[in-house]
């Protein structure tokens, strides 16, 4: 069970995966099954398993199903979207747990860039556990990470318990369309 908390530290960075790139390591995780069906479909598997290294704000099956019904669909079926939206996801570095300490320390709100172009916001929220206990709840832009690092072959997994949609939002607004639309707008759209 996850709690309310989640420290990000190097020492609790998980090593379990650091032989598996981050294509694999997220499959055997079995908690992204969607963020994988969009990431083949959107053609990104390749950067997935490269050998760059990357940094990977990976939402949960849940976060996606937390979206009005019928979103995750429209995006299957809208490819340069698609691929947009799981860039947002995506640095182009590695940034490990300490680094995103060391960043956020002092109340700092840094913003690293994503592979979409757009950027997210590292901040934390510092709760005291006890005298000699602190713990930093952590979040990319509003998600929050609910679980320390996965350290693999090409870089850093950091589970989210929200899709980041503040990139494209921007990009769709300059469109002049919306970033998620439910079943019945998008039957509207269709239909026009």
């Amino acid at each position: 069970m996850l709690t309310a908390t989640t420290t990000i530290t190097a020492e609790t960075a998980t090593t379990k995966y650091k032989m598996s790139n981050m294509l694999k390591a997220s499959k055997s995780t079995g908690r992204f099954k969607t963020l994988m069906q969009a990431v083949e479909r959107a053609g990104l598997t390749d950067t997935l398993r490269s050998n760059e290294q990357f940094t990977v704000f990976a939402p949960t099956d849940e976060a996606f199903r937390n979206l009005p019904t019928g979103t995750v669909d429209g995006w299957m079926k809208d490819l340069p979207k698609l691929k947009s939206i799981i860039n947002c996801h995506i640095v182009d570095r590695k940034i490990t747990a300490s680094e995103i300490h060391e960043m956020t320390m002092n109340g700092s709100v840094p913003s690293v860039n994503t592979l979409q172009g757009s950027q997210i916001k590292l901040k934390t929220n510092l709760t005291v556990q006890s005298r000699d206990n602190s713990k930093q709840t952590v979040y990319a832009n509003d998600a929050r990470i609910v679980r320390p690092g996965i350290e693999t072959s090409n870089g850093m997994i950091y589970v989210v318990d929200k899709v980041l949609l503040a990139g494209v939002e921007e990009k769709e607004k300059r469109l002049g369309r919306p970033a998620i639309q439910n079943d019945r707008d998008r039957m509207a759209d269709e239909a026009a």
